[in-house]
């Protein structure tokens, strides 16, 4: 029981060959403060790639069944939850506000979200949680693909089943009368109080690496006007060093952050000169245009994905680029140094050799058959705070 509610199923069944997902969820309210969040249903999807059909919204109540499902009382809005951040991902919400519910009812709704993003070519990377701070009556999960997943399983020595059906692989798993989960207060996010089980089908971080290195390849040479900013910079500024520290000024100052993220937007870059020519983009945006600028200046540079929840931990798991929610960039010296800088923060000044970057402590450098992470140094610079007495 959780805040007047009790979930009696959770029943999720992915099928990858005909990209559809379908979700049923049964809950009962059990006091009057579960009524306000159990009688509204909210479902998000991309509509750039996605579709959303409800199949059934039912109160059950003194044994009768009371459908509940009108197409005339959903509601479609666009939240935009984290433009705070300047992110936009066009994800829509279909709301549907469920008239005259009251303590004791039973609300059983399902739906299918048809469509997966079209970046992945097909491959699956996801994880699932097995319990949660509420109880579950019964938990139900199926996943159908045309070819093996891994599997990862983390507090938890419970396994699904594998079957072949059909020619596809059909992984299983049920459980009834799982019991809540207590957690810590300030657990750090890459600690797992629950069990969950992580399942891909990329084989290795190789594979992912080059599927990065796809996803980030420009297409095109220098528009005039790029091309007119990097001779700038190599005229103004004959040594390396002073070209990267002009380069990441310029990209981090003069290109404003933004992010349209919506379908494989919230994977592949623009293209450098779209950025450069709209002065705005998000962190991968801003990466691909400076690792650009200073390769066109035969200067050695790549994009870094890096995971800021995970951090350390990303390289324990199954290969997948979903883990990695932040793009930086690596420089290679002419001395072969490593450097790192995040074209994401403005107004950072300094120069190439003492530029600070947040601690990501991980990343993953998007280099045909990477298959390493390399550990982020902080630069050439102390973070120290020095107290005297007497002062």
């Amino acid at each position: 029981n959780s805040q007047g509610t009790i979930e009696l199923l959770y029943d999720n069944q992915v099928n990858c060959v005909t990209e559809e997902i379908y979700y049923r969820f049964v809950i009962k309210i059990v006091e009057n403060v579960g009524i306000q969040a159990a009688s509204t249903i909210n479902v998000p999807y991309d509509p750039s790639y996605q579709s959303l059909a409800f199949h059934k919204i039912s109160v059950l109540r003194d044994g009768k069944v009371i459908p509940k499902l009108k197409p005339a009382d959903f509601q479609l809005i666009r939240k935009e939850s984290n433009s705070e951040n300047y992110i936009y991902d066009g994800t829509m919400t279909a709301i549907n506000n469920l008239s005259d519910v009251r303590n004791g009812d039973i609300i059983d709704y399902s739906f299918t979200i048809k469509g997966m993003n079209p970046i992945h070519d097909n491959k699956i990377s996801t994880s699932v949680v097995l319990n949660n701070y509420v109880p579950f009556g019964k938990l139900n999960f199926a996943f159908h693909h045309k070819r093996p997943l891994q599997f990862q399983y983390i507090n938890t020595d419970e396994r699904f089943r594998e079957s072949k059906e059909n020619g596809w692989y059909v992984y299983r798993y049920d459980k009834s009368n799982i019991d809540a989960v207590e957690f810590e207060e300030n657990i750090p996010q890459w600690a797992f109080a629950n069990a969950m089980v992580f399942m891909s089908d990329y084989k290795s971080w190789k594979e992912v690496a080059n599927w990065g290195v796809k996803i980030f390849k420009v297409t095109e040479t220098p528009s005039k006007a790029l091309q007119s900013k990097i001779d700038e910079i190599k005229r103004n500024h004959k040594n390396e060093g002073d070209r990267i520290t002009a380069t990441l000024n310029f990209v981090q100052d003069e290109i404003r952050y933004l992010g349209l993220e919506s379908g494989i937007g919230a994977y592949k870059p623009f293209q450098p000169n779209k950025v450069f020519d709209q002065r705005f983009g998000d962190c991968k945006d801003k990466s691909l245009l400076m690792a650009h600028m200073l390769n066109k200046m035969n200067i050695e540079a790549y994009p870094v994905l890096v995971s800021t929840n995970l951090q350390n931990t990303v390289k324990d798991f199954l290969p997948s680029p979903k883990y990695f929610d932040h793009c930086i960039v690596k420089v290679v010296d002419q001395n072969n140094k490593s450097r790192w800088y995040d074209p994401t923060i403005s107004n950072q000044g300094g120069d190439f050799r003492n530029t600070s970057i947040p601690n990501y402590k991980l990343g993953f450098v998007l280099k045909r058959n990477n298959e390493v992470f390399d550990e982020i140094s902080l630069g050439e610079i102390t973070n120290n705070v020095d107290v005297v007495d007497g002062v």
